[in-house]
């Protein structure tokens, strides 16, 4: 039964953004977001397929990554090639770190990035949210969301003064 898939799909997490397949053929440049370099971090390909796409179709730039040591890796190779990072969206559930671990690497190159964690409802064992909400994390969007709220979540990060971690 349809139900049952419904019921099944949430459980097993949202795997895709709801409504990219629409709004990927709509979508143009924002001047707001042209030329920002984003680097994503998710273990699910259809997540990364789909925020290449929104993200690239609004002007950004993109670097995907599909676990936690690769995105914190591109991030200290931009660092040392002197490229600019302008924000970091990284799933907290990755299948080697958690969010709160690629926000600390993230920053520990970049300590000025604006950071999104994305999770599926609920889950967050690691206390990512918590810790990263503690150092000034940007934004928090619970899976499945829709193109607008990614949207908003990152003009809202890359417009607001991002609160850089007290130093010990």
């Amino acid at each position: 039964s349809s139900m049952r898939t419904r019921l099944e799909a949430c459980v097993s997490g949202p795997r895709s953004i709801l409504d990219a397949e629409h709004e990927i053929k709509r979508l143009s440049p924002d001047e707001q977001l042209n030329d920002l370099h984003v680097l994503v971090a998710d273990d699910e390909p259809r997540i990364r397929e789909e925020m290449f796409k929104l993200l690239s179709q609004v002007g950004c730039r993109v670097t995907m990554c599909e676990d936690g040591s690769s995105a914190i890796s591109s991030v200290e190779s931009l660092q040392k090639s002197k490229q600019k990072l302008d924000l970091v969206v990284t799933d907290i559930k990755l299948p080697d770190l958690n969010g709160y671990e690629v926000f600390t690497g993230a920053r520990g190159c970049f300590p000025e990035v604006p950071v999104i964690l994305m999770t599926g409802f609920g889950y967050d064992p690691s206390h990512s949210i918590v810790r990263a909400s503690q150092e000034g994390v940007s934004a928090v969007l619970f899976k499945p969301f829709r193109t607008a709220q990614l949207l908003e979540a990152i003009k809202s990060a890359i417009t607001s003064p991002v609160i850089a971690s007290p130093e010990d």
